[in-house]
């Protein structure tokens, strides 16, 4: 059920309170160990401020909570099933004329199995209730219409270190689908996937996956993100590196119809 933003604050703030007096300690040790001010951890606790993510996973390690807080916090602000921090991003993918995209460990959520996503937000979100991880996992799966082929009129451009590859997510069962699933998309004709092998001198991408969007009318937004928030920018300055960097990492990559072949040597792999 959605509650109300105020009936929300004040859930939370209630089970803040709780874990809080469950290790026994006040609101000025709770803000000392979280690195936050008595103040802020009192305005949580009366339901008077909804406090960020990032901040909520402070207050998560401060009480060893192993990440209750931080799923309540997800059901309660993101309802849909998507972080709070990525919803405008969700918004800007089905506006977007051409998405760019670079993944250093995982597979985006644009292209992942039903059985892939699943496996991977159980494994980054262990305290959460099987109710919450379906809910995750049909957001996620939502959000693909954006490349129908029938439908879609969006372009759109991914790179894949091998990584992404050989992480296994689940179970080699599942990797071998997901990897049948990856071929096929790419086989779209708004789509290109293209791989950086292992052993690639120079990697331009080491630094992080990145999600770079072109939107009719408002221009590149670059989005990065860690584990607690997600960081969208429209500056021309970074949007214009982030694209050279993207344009640096498909001439590292194999050409298309190579990279196809190398995910399905791969994907041979895993169904032996």
């Amino acid at each position: 059920m959605v509650l109300s933003p105020q009936l929300a604050r004040k859930r939370f703030g209630n089970e803040v309170r709780r874990q809080r007096d469950l290790a026994g300690i006040t609101q000025t040790q709770l803000g000392r160990r979280a690195n936050l001010s008595q103040a802020f951890i009192g305005a949580i606790e009366r339901g008077e401020k909804a406090p960020k993510r990032d901040k909520v996973v402070l207050v998560d390690a401060a009480l060893n909570t192993k990440e209750s807080l931080l799923s309540l916090w997800d059901s309660l602000f993101s309802p849909n099933g998507l972080s709070a921090y990525y919803r405008d991003i969700a918004v800007l993918e089905r506006e977007a004329s051409e998405i760019r995209e670079y993944r250093l460990c995982a597979l985006p959520g644009l292209l992942q199995t039903e059985e892939y996503a699943r496996a991977f937000i159980r494994v980054g979100r262990p305290a959460a209730s099987s109710e919450q991880v379906e809910e995750a996992v049909r957001a996620r799966i939502g959000r693909q219409s954006v490349l129908d082929a029938e439908k879609s009129h969006t372009i759109y451009a991914l790179v894949l270190d091998e990584a992404v590859l050989r992480h296994v997510v689940g179970d080699p069962e599942i990797m071998a689908r997901q990897l049948e699933r990856l071929l096929a998309v790419a086989r779209q004709p708004n789509v290109s996937v293209q791989v950086i092998p292992y052993g690639t001198r120079n990697h331009p991408g080491l630094d992080g996956s990145f999600l770079l969007i072109t939107v009719p009318e408002r221009g590149q937004v670059v989005y990065t993100e860690t584990r607690a928030s997600g960081t969208p920018v429209e500056d021309s300055a970074t949007t214009n590196d982030y694209a050279r960097v993207f344009g640096d990492l498909r001439g590292a990559a194999l050409p298309g119809e190579a990279s196809q072949d190398y995910i399905r040597k791969i994907m041979e792999e895993y169904a032996r």
